[in-house]
């Protein structure tokens, strides 16, 4: 799911629709996703027309951008763009194909080059470039081929390709892509949403990754044997001018795996995701956040849980470093914290949102935060946001919640993720919330 909050409008995408809300909570519109990205809901190769939507707003443009896996043609994620700062106009819709690697423009790139699926995108942005990355794997094995990363000319894409900044070729934006082969190991990378001013954008992925069934190769270029470690992607420069992307290691604590959650009467039911995927990520005054889950063992616990990882590294120094104390996980003694979700305002404070369950607690969501005033390693005490009242049987829990914030009143936030009333097949629900924080 994605959601977005501007000075006006709250939206969200989840799966195959969207809704766009006033601020104040009241709904302007429902609408399909397969209307709105012009894709057939069932059909292709996988049997779906899209999945993994994200929306996401950008305030220095007011505009939103959504992105979605166009799983009918298996190959492509389509992007898009608000004409204005309105979601209920005109938006300007553009893809990237997956595993295409021309030598230059990366607009030779044919829908027929590729037969690969680009798992679960993310977008990010900054002031001249807009991000998306994604998982490849081939569509026809199953097997895992690469982490594949696009930079493109935000100026030409918010333009809609017209004048002041046309696009080559018509509607081509000028962008690059790296090469992906089996060799480069990188997995799960995720753009940062840039909430202040900056040309520099940055990416990160956890390296020395493990997933259920498949081990990749230590991605940590310089992280001490046997540490764990961030990879932090510094890209300078904006198609079609000559751009640059510098990754370094920041060594972190080692990240165990993470297991499967508790649930009322159904131990180890609840699927967390099989993998150390690092699940959000914001930048702001050049402080970069990052949200995981992982397997850590809560203060006072003999066994491994379930708890959610963040970490804060500074980008001032031309290396990017970890802020000393910024690298802890929350936790509760015998209970499992999933799916967080972060992001900060502009006095630096951050919001998370999470899923916690047990033996004895059904699947709900919970807020905490820290104002930027707060000793490291330091949270303010949780607030429920809504509790669940039912189990999970499907075995999986979604993808990623998310969090976003009001750029329009301060130390306010909206966050939204999964729970349910009811245990049917597709009895889940989602709720959306504005979370604000006393600045003392």
């Amino acid at each position: 799911m994605g959601l977005a909050a501007s000075s006006k409008f709250v939206v969200q995408m989840v799966n195959l629709a969207g809704t766009i809300w006033k601020n104040n909570g009241v709904r302007v519109t429902t609408f399909s996703l397969a209307d709105f990205w012009f894709l057939p809901v069932r059909g292709g190769p996988l049997g779906i027309g899209m999945s993994d939507p994200l929306v996401l707003y950008d305030a220095a443009a007011d505009r939103f951008y959504a992105s979605i896996i166009d799983t009918f043609a298996v190959n492509r994620v389509s992007f898009a763009v608000t004409a204005t700062n309105d979601p209920t106009g005109a938006w300007y819709i553009y893809r990237v194909i997956a595993n295409c690697n021309p030598v230059t423009p990366y607009a030779n790139c044919s829908p027929a080059s590729s037969n690969t699926l680009p798992d679960q995108p993310y977008i990010g942005y900054s002031s001249d470039k807009f991000l998306i990355a994604a998982n490849d794997f081939d569509e026809t094995t199953g097997l895992f081929i690469g982490a594949q990363y696009w930079i493109l000319n935000k100026a030409e894409m918010l333009s809609g390709c017209t004048v002041p900044t046309p696009c080559p070729g018509g509607r081509n934006i000028d962008a690059v892509t790296n090469v992906v082969t089996t060799s480069n190991n990188h997995w799960a990378i995720r753009p940062a949403q840039h909430l202040s001013t900056t040309s520099t954008a940055y990416m990160a992925e956890n390296c020395l990754t493990l997933i259920d069934g498949l081990a990749l190769t230590n991605t940590c270029t310089t992280a001490p044997a046997g540490s764990g470690g961030i990879n932090v992607f510094k890209i300078t420069g904006t198609p079609p001018d000559p751009t640059a992307v510098a990754v370094t290691t920041v060594p972190v604590a080692p990240m165990s795996f993470p297991g499967r959650a508790d649930q009322p009467g159904n131990p180890a039911s609840l699927g967390t995701n099989n993998a150390l995927r690092m699940l959000s990520i914001v930048w702001r005054n050049n402080a970069l956040w990052t949200a995981s889950h992982e397997g850590c063992t809560p203060t006072g616990d003999s066994a491994s849980r379930t708890c959610a990882r963040l970490d804060q590294i500074d980008t001032t120094p031309s290396t990017p470093t970890l802020v000393p104390g910024q690298d802890f996980d929350l936790g509760f003694l015998g209970d499992y914290v999933f799916y967080p979700a972060i992001s900060t305002d502009s006095s630096n404070n951050l919001v998370l949102l999470y899923g916690h369950s047990s033996l004895s607690l059904f699947p709900n969501l919970e807020v905490t935060g820290r104002l930027a005033t707060m000793p490291p390693a330091t949270l303010a005490a949780s607030v429920l946001l809504v509790a669940g009242t039912a189990a999970d049987y499907t075995g999986r829990w979604g993808d990623y919640f998310w969090a976003a914030t009001d750029p329009a009143t301060p130390n306010t936030f909206w966050v939204s993720g999964e729970f349910r009333t009811i245990s049917l097949f597709q009895g889940w629900s989602t709720q959306v919330g504005e979370i604000s924080f006393n600045a003392n």
